[in-house]
């Protein structure tokens, strides 16, 4: 990420919570022929 001017604090940390997020579901494993409707079922 690359800012264009001045990040609060509050931009700084939802920027990082976001990303945080991005990671964990990049390195999720899901089950085999899960589909995103299926997903709040396991």
């Amino acid at each position: 990420m690359l800012a264009l001017g001045p990040v609060s604090a509050e931009q700084r940390r939802d920027a990082t919570l976001v990303m945080k997020g991005m990671i964990g579901l990049s390195r999720a494993r899901f089950p085999k022929g899960a589909s995103g409707r299926s997903s709040t079922r396991w």
